[in-house]
C-alpha cells in the first residue's frame, strides 16, 4: 500500500474518531435516543471498534430497536457495518445480539 493510500486510511479513521466524540457528547443530552446511539455504533464499526459497536447495538436492541424484520434488513444492508459482518468472530457474536 502507498504511503499516499496509507494517508487516507489514517485520515479517515481519525474523522471516525471525531464523529465518535460528537455523538458520545449528543449522548450526554439524551443517552436513549436511537438515531444517535445507532450512529454511534456505526462510526464504531468504521472504526473498526467492533466490541463497542456490538454493545450499543445491543443497547438499542435492549430498548425495543432492531427487532424488526425492516429493521434488521435495513442493518443487515448498512454498508456501515461491512467490515463487521465480515468478520467471523464478531458475526457469531451479532448472531446472538439479533
Amino acid at each position: 500500500m502507498s504511503n499516499y493510500y496509507l494517508g487516507d486510511k489514517v485520515n479517515e479513521k481519525t474523522k471516525y474518531i471525531e464523529a465518535i466524540a460528537r455523538l458520545r457528547e449528543a449522548l450526554i443530552l439524551d443517552p436513549s435516543n436511537e438515531d444517535v446511539n445507532y450512529n454511534l455504533a456505526a462510526y464504531y464499526s468504521r472504526a473498526g471498534l467492533f466490541d463497542e459497536s456490538l454493545k450499543v447495538l445491543k443497547r438499542i436492541r435492549d430498548w425495543g430497536g432492531l427487532t424488526t424484520g425492516a429493521d434488521i434488513q435495513f442493518f443487515e444492508r448498512d454498508e456501515d457495518f461491512y467490515e463487521l459482518r465480515k468478520n467471523r468472530q464478531y458475526s457469531l457474536r451479532k448472531l446472538q445480539l439479533l
